[in-house]
């Protein structure tokens, strides 16, 4: 050892390293070991007192062994494919997990023998975690070392009168429906896990079995009770069983990880305001809106809704909220989704305008446009304008993306029916209904939860 910390032969241990991590001359071939043998280095010169050596290597690794391995595992991540779960996949899971549920739950509450317990509760246990982290995308550590404490002394006391004064009508029924309970989350932070009334009467029906299965010492939750080392199940290897019993078709995309990444890939089609992005930001762990939640991983074209159902003809109340003369009134169109989200990484002092950004100024330079001219008497748009519509601009509605003046001229040169509107009226019509679909659509994931 005092070979290798001696200064004079500092050179020959970075060359020794670069063999060992498979230099070319370009890249590694194995950077993460290259980075854990200096960090391993600088361990011993800790221990041996080598400070002319680790004082060489403060000044010197970085450049001559660091910064080439670093750059190899950064250029290894570009243009990396990024598997995602499918729908398909989400649903398949979900699916298996209840009935698994149901089939464990009723098969522990008739069990009798001590053995037999003790095989369906460790069974209905990795169900359970399972479960839990695919419906609230929880990180699988955070679920995994979830206390029994944290869940029996769980807060059931009825919200402040204040704040329940504040919710909506939606936002007090999923008050009611869902418990709530917080355990510790990344950098010792607290997360929020919501529990289904089915998934909290399985939980209780695990804490009364646990004196029988012989688990009263042991302070988690989801305890292993087969005597292993590690004393709670891993909630990745509980998943990869589930995903492989649901015969899905990628097995590999359902992992805690990538299931948060198809949250915040899949959810921005909702377009959450920004206090929305910051409150499910923290309910998903994160000091900043890095993701946004999405219903069960389907996007609103994926979501099974009749469009002659939500986006029918409005009223004349509807349409007038967001057509010409709420311009007028307001100053701006009320446009869902028009807040910017930080969807890139932003350099400190740099700004990028983006696209919702455009949109808004596209917007409110249109506003102007027509706040200058006199607001007419309204004229109801009849089956045939909103036939026209419907073929032109459907997907338009489904997406809630705005129709441009060029598209919207197009629509009028090519549908007779339109033929006494301008395209600003158009624009703004079929703005409404998209906004009327998606709010909708909401409603609709509301009540199906």
């Amino acid at each position: 050892m005092e070979d290798i910390l001696s200064p004079k032969n500092f050179r020959a241990v970075a060359k020794a390293v670069k063999v060992l991590g498979g230099y070319n001359g370009v890249s590694y071939e194995i950077p993460s070991l290259v980075l854990k043998t200096g960090n391993n280095l600088k361990a011993l010169c800790d221990i041996a007192m080598a400070e002319r050596f680790k004082k060489i290597c403060e000044a010197e690794w970085n450049a001559e062994i660091s910064a080439g391995a670093i750059t190899t595992l950064n250029e290894a991540k570009w243009n990396k494919a990024t598997v995602l779960p499918s729908s398909e996949d989400v649903q398949k899971i979900t699916d298996y997990l209840s009935e698994q549920t149901k089939y464990y739950r009723d098969k522990l509450t008739a069990a009798t023998g001590s053995q037999s317990v003790k095989e369906v509760w460790g069974n209905l246990c990795q169900i359970t975690l399972t479960s839990v982290i695919i419906f609230n995308r929880r990180r699988s550590g955070e679920v995994s070392k979830l206390l029994v404490e944290t869940f029996t002394n769980r807060d059931v006391s009825p919200p402040n009168a204040h704040v329940l004064a504040s919710l909506s009508s939606t936002e007090k029924e999923l008050l009611k429906y869902f418990t709530r309970i917080e355990t510790r989350g990344k950098r010792g932070g607290k997360v929020p896990i919501l529990l289904s009334p089915m998934t909290c009467d399985v939980m209780e029906l695990l804490v009364t079995k646990r004196e029988i299965v012989g688990l009263d010492d042991n302070p988690y939750f989801f305890a292993n009770p087969n005597g292993a080392k590690r004393l709670y199940y891993r909630a990745t290897d509980t998943l990869r069983a589930c995903a492989d019993q649901a015969d899905v078709s990628n097995p590999e995309s359902l992992q805690s990880t990538r299931m948060r990444k198809h949250v915040a890939t899949t959810c921005q089609i909702l377009n959450l305001k920004d206090n929305d992005m910051a409150n499910l930001a923290q309910y998903m762990g994160h000091d900043i809106p890095g993701t946004i939640a999405k219903y069960r991983g389907k996007n609103l074209e994926e979501i099974d809704i009749n469009p002659e159902e939500i986006t029918g003809h409005l009223t004349e109340e509807e349409d007038s909220s967001s057509d010409g003369d709420d311009v007028s009134q307001h100053g701006s169109p009320n446009l869902v989704g028009s807040e910017n989200m930080e969807r890139n990484t932003i350099h400190p002092g740099s700004h990028v305008e983006s696209s919702a950004e455009k949109n808004k100024k596209q917007c409110e330079n249109e506003a102007s446009e027509v706040r200058k001219k006199p607001v007419g008497q309204k004229v109801p748009w009849t089956e045939a304008e909103e036939a026209a519509i419907d073929s032109h601009f459907m997907s338009h509605i489904r997406k809630n993306k705005t129709v441009t003046k060029a598209e919207a001229e197009r629509c009028l040169a090519n549908e007779k029916a339109l033929s006494k509107r301008n395209w600003r009226l158009l624009k703004w019509h079929v703005k409404s209904r998209a906004i009327a679909y998606e709010r909708k659509v909401k409603k609709k994931i509301v009540e199906d939860v």
